[in-house]
């Protein structure tokens, strides 16, 4: 059980059972190896995290009206794009993406009219003889089309009700999220080469019509084109109804991908710790109607994060529970009541963190907890703990690395949560009486054996990241005391 400080404060101090993890990204670039091309000590625990947004806006427009005496014609066409995509990543190298938003609001008009305010027709007269004859208004031709495109969501339902994450289906480089970022070197150059990728998905709509009268035969003729898109998960259907002389066309088509790239040589001096800059990918300006008038641009900011500070709160949080969860002090107030024990626990701990805990306190904590197996659990965890002989497993590693990740935040958390919830799970399969933990004296010694193996597991990547971190020497001194004072 991985008790955390400021979850305890918010709810009056009670339990929680802990998580944690990040998997290592397969990189472009290691991270010491990075480092070291930064000037910067290799100890020193950072990595980049960083935002980069893309902008377009793109419109055209031309009405022609060449009206002339007797004919009118006229010829609309106007278009209009406003996208956006914005990437949140962190990591050295090749980066994990842990948020992205996307918008996209297309529009668009076109269409041509030809008429004429009078047409001659052969009439035949009363005597048998053809004779041209005006008519009017005269012959007309007309087209019309509207539509709109917009970002459709990420994800839709399939055939048998699953869900379905369509940059999984669509494009292999870019899982889970439809987006990437890279940092490499640029050896020839010197400097670096950022690279991103980020793909929307656009839901299109259309109804287009067009009309043709003939005055001499009095016919009448139209027909209509209607297009909608339908999910990937359905397959896209067409078909016709009317006459000759009324025809009604509909079709589907599943959403079209629309990306936004950026392949851009970048410099910055050795340790700096914040980098930003704006390219413009494309401008172009309109020279007559009915011409593009382009603007896409990619604005990034990179800062140097600092993974010291996070191991440091998230260590400090641990001795503050494994010295209160040793004190025999508290153990005696409790008075056997396990309740009572926990938060007594909870309160003592948090007055420790906040007076001995690092500047400024981050909220590093994720939740996993170690978990007792019923005779049938069907838990992925629990048949595969039944196949090592245990009875007991850690459940919510996944989630936990996941979330670990998306808040960019160290691997080694994970591993010393974990490492906390693998000790309860040595100590429930030796005790079948450790779930639930009634016995407040059995409680602590297990608690504090649980937060001393998530504490080395710190103290050892603090020793290899951030040797010279005076904060390191603290707390190793307080794991000391800690281990000579136990409370059996």
């Amino acid at each position: 059980m991985h008790i955390f400080l400021r979850t305890l404060f918010v709810f009056l101090m009670s339990m929680i059972w802990l998580p944690s993890g990040i998997q290592a990204q397969q990189q472009i670039i290691p991270a010491a190896e990075l480092l070291k091309q930064l000037n910067l000590p290799s100890g020193m625990g950072q990595v980049w995290e960083g935002e980069i947004t893309f902008t377009q806006k793109d419109s055209k427009s031309k009405h022609i009206d060449d009206t002339q005496l007797g004919h009118q014609q006229e010829v609309v066409d106007r278009q209009t794009i406003q996208a956006s995509a914005t990437i949140r990543f962190c990591g050295c190298g090749r980066f994990y993406v842990s948020n992205v938003q996307r918008a996209w609001k297309e529009t668009w008009d076109r269409g041509r009219i030809d008429a004429y305010y009078k047409t001659m027709c052969n009439k035949e007269t009363a005597d048998g003889r053809s004779e041209a004859v005006p008519v009017s208004p005269g012959n007309e031709v007309s087209e019309e089309e509207s539509g709109s495109g917009e970002l459709c969501p990420q994800r839709e339902k399939g055939k048998n009700g699953q869900t379905i994450k369509w940059f999984d289906e669509t494009n292999y480089d870019m899982k889970p999220k439809g987006a990437r970022v890279g940092l490499t070197p640029a050896p020839y150059q010197g400097g670096y080469w950022l690279d991103a990728a980020v793909e929307l998905f656009v839901n299109y709509t259309s109804e287009a019509e067009s009309l043709q009268t003939d005055v001499c035969s009095g016919k009448r003729k139209s027909s209509k084109r209607l297009m909608t898109t339908v999910p990937f998960a359905q397959e896209p259907r067409s078909s016709e109804s009317g006459g000759e002389d009324n025809k009604i066309c509909r079709f589907q088509v599943h959403p079209v991908s629309r990306k936004f790239v950026l392949h851009k040589h970048i410099k910055f001096s050795d340790g700096q710790e914040r980098i930003k800059g704006k390219f413009t990918l494309v401008e172009e300006k309109a020279e007559k109607p009915g011409d593009w008038d382009r603007l896409m641009v990619a604005k990034y900011t990179l800062q140097m994060k600092n993974y010291c500070n996070d191991v440091f709160n998230s260590l400090y949080e641990d001795l503050a529970m494994a010295e209160a969860y040793n004190d025999p002090t508290l153990r005696g107030r409790a008075a056997g009541d396990v309740s009572t024990y926990k938060r007594l626990v909870g309160q003592q701990a948090w007055q420790t963190y906040q007076s001995n805990g690092p500047d400024p306190i981050a909220d590093t904590s994720i939740h996993m907890s170690a978990h007792k197996c019923a005779e049938n659990d069907k838990t992925a965890e629990c048949k595969e703990a039944a196949k090592k002989g245990e009875k007991c497993c850690v459940l919510g590693a996944k989630e936990a690395k996941e979330s670990l990740k998306e808040r960019c935040l160290p691997d080694v958390i994970y591993k010393a949560v974990y490492a906390h919830e693998r000790r309860h799970v040595r100590q429930c399969n030796m005790d079948p009486d450790m779930f639930p933990p009634n016995n407040v004296d059995k409680l602590g010694v297990y608690e504090t054996d649980a937060y001393i193996a998530g504490i080395h597991v710190y103290i050892s990547w603090l020793k290899r990241n951030c040797p010279n971190d005076g904060r390191l020497a603290v707390a190793e001194e307080r794991l000391a005391v800690l281990k000579a004072n136990r409370t059996r």
